[in-house]
């Protein structure tokens, strides 16, 4: 397969998203490379994503070039061929190619052979590439072992993606988690205080007045005291919700019908608590 196709800069898939993960070498993609150069026993490999207008080197061995447009590499040729896959034995033959950028200058590379890398949308991305300085032939299994090395780069593309949304995710969780964690404190200050208040002020109340108050206003400090508790235990309940760290939906455990009744009834008539 000789044949370069023209290159199409009118439609190319955005990798925006990709350009922007892959700013640095990762150790998974400098292996993938020297996996390929061992493969083909060629001094000169690189995996390259590839958007509208730039030819974005990620990883490379054996060769200083950086990144270029991407009208002028053979990576770009590679996924606009519809095999996906380019191999060139000897570029020296091929007048067309001239103005590659691999092929100008002294050193002159005049083998490639190079996979598409194909995202889990079927958009390829970039391509996996081996070069060297002299002719050379591929055996059929040299070039699927590439597209297997293809493969890899598009799922270590995708998993690197996933693994920064979900340290994006992470973070934001953790910035909500401390909003809570300042409104259980606030929460316990501005609310709790008060309420503990009514309910000492309450106490001493019967404690001190109880006898010179007819059955009415005693009833009616009785409610007060049972008001004050009952919307302890709710504030109570509100914290230990906003604290908990992992809130376990799958976990069920009985429930008294009568007394969620009675709570019920309380909250519609506080003083038949008292009858």
């Amino acid at each position: 397969m000789n044949t370069i196709p023209q290159p199409d800069l009118v439609h190319t898939p955005a990798i925006e998203e990709y350009l922007i993960i892959e700013e640095k070498p990762t150790p998974e993609f400098e292996a993938i490379i020297q996996i390929a150069t061992m493969l083909f026993d060629v001094p000169i490999a690189m995996i390259s994503l590839i958007d509208a207008n730039q030819h974005k080197i990620i990883a490379k061995t054996g060769i200083s070039t950086g990144d270029t447009a991407r009208e002028f590499t053979f990576n770009t040729a590679v996924i606009e061929s519809s095999e996906k896959l380019l191999f060139i034995t000897d570029a020296s033959k091929q007048p067309d190619i001239n103005h590659h950028t691999y092929i100008s200058g002294e050193n002159r590379l005049l083998f490639y052979a190079g996979a598409a890398i194909i995202n889990h949308e079927g958009i390829a991305i970039g391509a996996i590439s081996v070069m060297d300085y002299q002719p050379l032939d591929a055996t059929p299994k040299q070039i699927n072992a590439l597209k297997s090395l293809a493969k890899q780069c598009a799922i270590l593309h995708d998993y690197n993606i996933v693994a920064v949304k979900l340290a994006k995710a992470k973070s934001e969780l953790e910035s909500v988690t401390k909003d809570l964690e300042k409104f259980a404190y606030i929460a316990s200050h501005d609310l709790k205080s008060p309420i503990n208040n009514l309910i000492s002020l309450s106490h001493l109340l019967q404690d001190n007045y109880e006898e010179a108050m007819d059955e009415e206003g005693v009833e009616y400090l009785q409610y007060v005291n049972v008001s004050a508790y009952k919307l302890l235990g709710l504030v109570n309940n509100i914290l230990d919700y906003v604290k908990s760290s992992l809130l376990n939906i799958d976990k069920k455990e009985q429930v008294k019908v009568g007394a969620l009744l009675e709570d019920a009834i309380y909250s519609y008539n506080p003083l038949s608590t008292l009858k």
